[in-house]
C-alpha cells in the first residue's frame, strides 16, 4: 500500500507541470524585464519511479542459514539434563513435637435435661455384597486421613478436618485441647506435621477451629445429627491416651440425645469408649459422616459410685451452628440468658419438667380421699409453683390446698410429703409412710399474709434440694423446710382436702399455672481450704456455668486473721461477677463489678444477728432471674437485686475477697443445683 501511494504521489507531481505546459493561450501582459531563465532538463521517469519504490519498501534483514546439526545436539543435551535433575516438590516441614503427656479428661457433668426424640429417619437399603465388618473397615480407611493428632503444651488430643480451601485445611476440636495456646502441632494421616493456628474458640460449648497449611487435605462431611435416635451406631476415632501410631477406633450405640443447658449445647450420649486423648475427635456414622465431637466421659455419680459406658459428644447440630463464627476468627458469642424453650410434656412419660397446667379439684367430702392432680413426673430435687383460688370464704367453711411431693411407691413402701396452707392462716409440712392413713406433722407455722376471702388467690412456690426445702407464699419467704423424711424421687401433685371437714360438697378448688422443673445437681459435695494469696481472691471453681441456681456450703471460721467467705455467681468473663458473702465482723455483703470498672459496687449489705452467727456457718443462695435469696444458717438474710446482671456465668466458693483478709476458711458440702 505504501508503494502504490508513493507512485501515485510521484505521478501527480510530474503531471501538474505537464498540464500547465499544455494549457491554452493567454492574453499579453506587459511586465518588467526579467533575467533569462535557464532551460529545465527533461526528467528521467524510469529512474524516478525506481527510486521512489526503493525508498518506500523496508530494508530486508538477512537471515543466516540455520545449523541443523547444532540445534539437534542442543535439544538432546537439554532433555538429558531434565531427566537427571528432578523438579523440587513442596513438602510440610515437620516441627519437633513437645514432650507427650496424657490429656486430662474434662470434669464430668451430670446428665443434662433430655430433649424430645427426633422424628424417625428412613432405614437405608441394605448392601448385600459386603459384610458389616468389611464396610466398617473401609469407612475407617476413608476417614483416617481427616482425623488428626493435636499436640500442645497440655498434652495430646484429636481433631477432624471438616473443610478445605485450596492448600488450607480447617480442623474442629475441643477448646480444652487447645486452651491457652496460639498454635499447636497438627499431625495429618500420621505422617506430616503442620503448625496449626487457633482461629476461633468457644469455651462455653468447648469447641475450637484450627487452621493448617499448606498441603493436600481430606475433609469429612457432617451428617444429620438431628435425626439420630437411641440405638443408632456410633463410631469414635481418636488418639486415646496419646499412644503412638494410628488413631484408635471404638464402636457403640447412641444411648440418648440430650440438651446440656449449662453449656448451651446438644450432646450425644454413647457407650462407645471415650478416653483421655479422644477429646476433639469425631463421632462418626457407619457411612463416615461427622455426627459429633467427642468431648468427655462420666466416670462416677455425684456421690462417688463408679459408672461405665457414659461418653458424651457435642452434637453436630451445635457444632455446625458454631463453625461460621469460629472459622471466621470472631469471638464466640456469649451464651444467651434465654433458655431453650421447654417442650410440652407428655404426661405419664416421666418428664423432667411439666406445666403450666390449670384445672379444678372437685370437693367430695364423703369419699374420704385427698383430691389430687398429678403431674406424672418423677422428681427428687425440683422447683414447683401454682396459684390456687379459694373455693369460698374462710368465714363460711375451712379449706386447705398445696402440694404433695416425692409421692412414690405402693403398699408398705408408699411415702410422700405434703406442704399446704390453710384458711386459718397457717402452713404445714407433713408426711405419710406405708399403708397407714395417719399423716405426721413435721413442722408448721403462721402466715402473715394470706388471702382468705371467696375467690381469693394465693401463689405457692416450693424449692426442694436434698433434705431442705424453701417455701414462699405470695412472693414472701415463709420458712426453710425439713424434708429429710422422704428424700427419694416421686410424683408431684396439686392437692386439696387434706384435713377432714375442709371440703364442701359440690364446690371446687381451682388451680392455675401449676408447673415444675427438675433441679439437677451439677456439682458437689466438695470440701477444701481457701488459701490466702496476696492481692488475689481465693476461689474454688465448680466449673458450673449457669444463671439460675441453688447453691450451698458450710464454712468454718479461721482461727487467725481477718476473714470473709461466700459465693461468686454470674461471672461470664474476667472481672465481671456478683459476689455475696459474710465477714468476721458479722457483716454480709453483695457487690458487683463490670468489665472495665476499677472498683466493686456495693449493691446491698448489713449485719447478721449475733444469735444467727456461729463458728460454722451454713450459707445458701437461691437465684432466679432478677432476684436472689441469701440464707445464713436457715434464716433469710436478704432478698437480692440481680436485675443489673442477667448473664450466664461461672460459679465458685470464695474467700479473701477483701484486701488484708488473710484468714483461710475451710468449706464443706459445697453443692450446686441448676434448673
Amino acid at each position: 500500500m505504501n508503494v502504490i501511494k508513493a507512485l501515485f504521489t510521484l505521478l501527480l507531481t510530474l503531471a501538474l507541470p505537464l498540464a500547465a505546459a499544455c494549457g491554452g493561450e493567454s492574453s499579453a501582459v506587459v511586465s518588467p524585464a526579467a533575467p533569462t531563465a535557464i532551460p529545465t532538463a527533461t526528467p528521467n521517469l524510469d529512474a524516478t519511479v525506481q527510486a521512489a519504490v526503493a525508498a518506500a519498501l523496508p530494508t530486508p534483514t538477512l537471515i543466516p542459514t540455520p545449523d541443523i546439526d547444532a540445534t539437534i545436539d542442543a535439544g538432546i543435551a537439554a532433555t538429558v539434563a531434565a531427566i537427571f535433575t528432578p523438579t523440587p516438590t513442596a513438602t510440610a516441614t515437620p516441627t519437633p513435637a513437645p514432650k507427650v503427656k496424657p490429656t486430662p479428661a474434662p470434669a464430668a457433668t451430670p446428665t443434662p435435661t433430655p430433649q424430645p426424640a427426633a422424628a424417625p429417619r428412613p432405614t437405608p437399603p441394605p448392601i448385600p455384597t459386603k459384610s458389616p465388618v468389611a464396610l466398617l473397615s473401609e469407612m475407617v480407611k476413608q476417614a483416617r486421613p481427616a482425623v488428626v493428632r493435636i499436640e500442645s503444651s497440655l498434652g495430646i488430643g484429636t481433631g477432624v478436618i471438616f473443610d478445605t480451601q485450596g492448600l488450607t485445611g480447617y480442623v474442629i476440636t475441643n477448646y480444652h485441647v487447645v486452651e491457652g495456646e496460639a498454635e499447636v502441632n497438627v499431625t495429618v494421616n500420621d505422617t506430616a506435621t503442620y503448625r496449626g493456628a487457633i482461629l476461633g474458640i468457644d469455651s462455653v460449648r468447648d469447641l475450637a477451629v484450627v487452621k493448617i497449611c499448606c498441603g493436600s487435605f481430606h475433609a469429612l462431611p457432617f451428617g444429620d445429627a438431628s435425626r439420630l435416635q437411641p440405638g443408632d451406631q456410633a463410631i469414635a476415632m481418636g488418639y486415646a491416651l496419646g499412644l503412638s501410631g494410628e488413631a484408635t477406633i471404638t464402636r457403640g450405640i447412641v444411648s440418648a440425645i440430650r440438651y446440656d443447658s449449662r453449656h448451651q449445647r446438644d450432646v450425644i450420649q454413647t457407650d462407645a469408649a471415650i478416653n483421655p486423648g479422644n477429646s476433639g475427635g469425631p463421632m462418626l456414622s457407619p457411612s463416615g459422616e461427622i455426627l459429633g465431637i467427642n468431648t468427655f466421659r462420666r466416670e462416677a455419680t455425684s456421690d462417688g459410685r463408679p459408672v461405665d459406658g457414659m461418653g458424651f459428644a457435642v452434637s453436630g447440630t451445635t457444632v455446625q451452628e458454631c463453625i461460621p463464627e469460629l472459622k471466621a476468627g470472631r469471638p464466640a458469642p456469649a451464651p444467651t440468658p434465654t433458655r431453650r424453650p421447654q417442650p410440652t410434656p407428655v404426661f405419664g412419660g416421666g418428664s423432667a419438667s411439666f406445666g403450666p397446667i390449670s384445672g379444678e379439684l372437685r370437693h367430695e367430702p364423703s369419699d374420704g380421699f385427698i383430691k389430687t392432680e398429678y403431674a406424672d413426673v418423677s422428681l427428687s430435687d425440683f422447683i414447683v409453683s401454682a396459684t390456687f383460688v379459694n373455693p369460698y370464704s374462710a368465714a363460711s367453711n375451712e379449706w386447705d390446698y398445696g402440694f404433695a411431693i416425692r409421692d412414690g411407691g405402693s403398699g408398705s413402701s408408699a411415702r410422700l410429703i405434703k406442704v399446704i396452707v390453710t384458711s386459718r392462716g397457717r402452713w404445714e409440712v407433713a408426711w405419710r409412710q406405708g399403708r397407714s392413713s395417719e399423716v405426721q406433722t413435721i413442722t408448721e407455722g403462721t402466715l402473715k399474709a394470706l388471702n382468705t376471702g371467696a375467690g381469693g388467690r394465693n401463689t405457692l412456690w416450693l424449692s426442694a434440694v436434698g433434705e431442705r426445702g424453701l417455701l414462699f407464699v405470695n412472693g414472701e419467704f415463709i420458712s426453710m423446710l425439713d424434708l429429710s423424711a422422704v428424700t427419694g424421687s416421686g410424683d408431684v401433685a396439686a392437692i386439696t382436702g387434706v384435713f377432714i371437714g375442709n371440703e364442701v360438697a359440690g364446690e371446687v378448688t381451682r388451680f392455675e399455672d401449676f408447673r415444675g422443673s427438675r433441679l439437677v445437681k451439677e456439682y458437689g459435695p466438695a470440701s477444701g481450704l481457701l488459701e490466702y494469696e496476696a492481692g488475689l481472691i481465693s476461689e474454688h471453681d465448680s466449673r458450673v456455668w449457669t444463671r439460675d441456681l441453688v447453691m450451698e456450703a458450710e464454712f468454718i471460721n479461721p482461727a487467725d486473721g481477718d476473714w470473709d467467705y461466700g459465693f461468686i455467681i454470674r461471672s461470664p468473663e474476667f472481672n465481671r461477677l456478683e459476689v455475696i458473702g459474710v465477714t468476721d465482723e458479722r457483716r454480709w455483703f453483695h457487690k458487683t463489678r463490670d468489665v472495665g470498672d476499677g472498683e466493686y459496687t456495693e449493691v446491698s449489705g448489713g449485719y447478721i444477728p449475733a444469735s444467727n452467727f456461729r463458728s460454722r456457718n451454713h450459707l445458701l443462695l437461691l437465684v432466679l432471674k432478677d432476684s436472689g435469696f441469701f440464707f445464713v444458717n436457715g434464716e433469710l438474710i436478704s432478698r437480692l437485686d440481680l436485675s443489673h446482671n442477667l448473664d450466664y456465668g461461672g460459679v465458685s466458693a470464695v474467700g479473701g475477697f477483701f484486701n488484708g483478709h488473710t484468714g483461710e476458711p475451710e468449706f464443706e458440702n459445697f453443692n450446686v443445683w441448676t434448673p
